[in-house]
């Protein structure tokens, strides 16, 4: 079952899923970076990370894109994997 069916089955919470498509893309993109120095992901509460929390919703608010639902919609139609290395 690919991470994000797992997220809409309740199997896995939204904090789970962004971790492992951040560790992932890490992996892939910038492996030479020391994970140590520069972890690829970090948990804030929403009230401590007020810059991205407002960034999704001006882009939510102004183009009307939700990121999770575009993720959901493009496994749901068979054009994105998040378990396929070429997709992340």
């Amino acid at each position: 079952m690919c991470t994000l069916c797992i997220l809409h089955s309740g199997k896995i919470n939204p904090d789970q899923i962004h971790s492992m498509l951040n560790i992932s893309f890490r992996e892939n993109y910038t492996p030479e970076l020391s994970v140590d120095l520069w972890p690829a992901f970090v948990a804030l509460a929403s009230t401590n990370n007020v810059v991205i929390e407002q960034v999704w919703t001006w882009l939510r608010k102004t183009t009307g894109v939700n990121i999770e639902n575009r993720l959901v919609e493009g496994v749901r139609r068979g054009l994105f994997n998040p378990m396929n290395v070429t997709h992340m």
